[in-house]
C-alpha cells in the first residue's frame, strides 16, 4: 500500500483450499475463487457487496489491460464474471474502494486516471453492463485521489478524496449521480501532514461520520462528523496513538447509536483495537486490544454486526501470522478467533469487510489463492 503502516502487497505462495478450521477454532473455510492474475483480475482490495444474492467487487490489477476489474461472483458456485476491465486512461484505474449500489447501478471510485489523471467516480449499469465515468476529479479545489467508498443518502452520493481541496489535504464531497455535478462540502485543513482519508462515510439521519487514518491533533487519525446541508465539520475524537487506538483505516458502523470501528495500530500492545465512540460526548473506549499473537494483529477492514456480535478480520497475526477472522461481543468485549489464515502456500492477508449471506460470511484476501499467481481470493466462512 501507499501508507507506511498499512498493508503492503506481499507475495505469499498459495494453493486453493476447501477445508475445515483447526479444532481450536469453529467453522468451515472455503476458497470460492482464486484469481489467476490475467483477465479475471488480480489482488482484490475492496470489500464485496451483496446485490440480490450476487457478490460484486473490484480488483486493483489484472483484466484485459492490467488496470483492474469490476467482477461479479455467484456465492453458491464460485463462478466469477468480469463485468468491466479498466483501461487505465479516461475510465480510471486502481479501485481501492468498495462499490455502492443505487437503483440498479454500481458506483465506485478510481484513485488514478480520468480526464485529469486525478481519479474518477464511475457507474456500471447492471442491466446493460455499460460502464461510464460520472465525474473526473481535477485535483484542485474539487479534490483528487479518491480511494474511499461512496455512501448513498437521499439520492445523492457522498465520499472523500485523499488530496486536493482548498488546502491540498483532501475533501468531503457530494455527487449528483444523475447530473454528474460534484460539490466539495469540506476541505480538510492544511496542517502540514497527510490525513489519509481512506474510509467510507457513515450516515445517521442527516449527519455523516468518518475517520482519517492520520492527522488530527496527535497525527494518529481522528473521527469526525459533518452536516452536508451546512458543511459544518466537527472533530469528535483525535486518536492519541497509545493505548486508546491509532490509524483507523476503514470507517465506522452504527450500533444502536454508538459508533464502532477498528484501528490498524495502537492499543495496549500496539497491534490494533476494536473501539467504541459516543457521537454525542466524543468519549472513546477500547473494547478489545489485539495482542499481536494468535489473536491477530492489524485489523484493516470495517466491522460487520450480527446480533450483539461484531465480526472482522486482521491483516496479520494469528497462528500462522497470515491474518484471522474474529468476533467481539459488543456487550462483554469477549474476543474469539474463529479462523487463522494458513499463509505459506495458502490464502493470506484478508482486507475486505465480511459480508453475511444467510449462515455464511464472504470476504477477499489480497494474497494467496492460485499457486502460480498468489493473486488473492474470494472465500466463504461458515461459523
Amino acid at each position: 500500500m501507499y501508507k507506511s503502516y498499512a498493508p503492503t502487497f506481499r507475495v505469499i505462495c498459495g494453493v486453493v483450499i476447501a477445508a475445515a478450521a483447526t479444532p481450536a477454532e469453529a467453522g468451515t473455510f472455503t476458497v470460492l475463487h482464486a484469481f489467476q492474475g490475467g483477465n479475471d483480475g488480480r489482488m482484490p482490495h475492496a470489500s464485496m457487496i451483496d446485490v440480490n444474492g450476487t457478490l460484486y467487487g473490484t480488483t486493483l490489477f489484472g483484466g484485459a489491460s492490467g488496470d483492474g476489474t469490476v467482477f461479479a461472483l455467484d456465492p453458491k458456485t464460485g463462478t466469477e464474471t468480469v463485468l468491466h476491465a479498466f483501461q487505465g486512461g479516461p475510465d480510471g484505474y486502481f479501485t481501492y474502494s468498495d462499490l455502492a449500489e443505487l437503483n440498479g447501478t454500481l458506483y465506485g471510485t478510481t484513485y488514478y486516471g480520468g480526464a485529469y489523471s486525478n481519479g474518477t467516480v464511475f457507474a456500471l449499469n447492471l442491466a446493460t453492463g455499460i460502464e461510464s465515468t460520472v465525474y473526473a476529479f481535477q485535483g484542485s479545489s474539487d479534490g483528487g485521489g479518491p480511494d474511499a467508498s461512496l455512501t448513498g443518502m437521499a439520492g445523492m452520493l457522498y465520499g472523500t478524496t485523499g488530496s486536493g481541496g482548498a488546502n491540498g489535504n483532501g475533501t468531503v464531497f457530494s455527487l449528483n449521480p444523475t447530473s454528474g455535478v460534484a460539490t466539495a462540502l469540506y476541505s480538510f485543513p492544511g496542517s502540514g501532514r497527510a490525513y489519509d482519508i481512506t474510509d467510507s462515510l457513515l450516515h445517521i439521519g442527516r449527519t455523516l461520520y468518518g475517520t482519517t487514518a492520520s492527522g488530527g491533533t496527535n497525527g494518529y487519525g481522528m473521527a469526525y462528523s459533518l452536516n452536508p446541508a451546512t458543511s459544518v465539520q466537527s472533530v469528535l475524537y483525535s486518536f492519541q496513538g497509545g493505548s486508546d487506538a491509532a490509524n483507523p483505516e476503514r470507517g465506522l458502523i452504527n450500533v444502536r447509536g454508538t459508533l464502532y470501528g477498528a484501528s490498524y495500530s495502537g492499543g495496549a500492545n500496539g497491534a490494533g483495537t476494536v473501539f467504541t465512540l459516543n457521537p454525542l460526548t466524543g468519549v472513546e473506549t477500547v473494547l478489545y486490544a489485539f495482542q499481536g499473537g494468535n489473536d491477530g494483529q492489524n485489523p484493516y477492514a470495517k466491522l460487520t454486526l450480527v446480533g450483539d456480535t461484531l465480526y472482522g478480520t486482521t491483516y496479520s497475526g494469528g497462528s500462522n501470522y497470515a491474518g484471522t477472522i474474529f468476533s467481539v461481543n459488543v456487550l462483554t468485549g469477549a474476543h474469539t478467533v474463529l479462523y487463522s489464515f494458513p499463509g505459506g502456500y495458502d490464502v493470506a492477508s484478508p482486507v475486505g469487510k465480511l459480508i453475511k449471506i444467510q449462515k455464511s460470511f464472504y470476504g477477499v484476501t489480497l494474497s494467496g489463492g492460485d499457486p502460480n499467481c498468489y493473486c488473492g481470493a474470494v472465500f466463504s466462512f461458515t461459523p
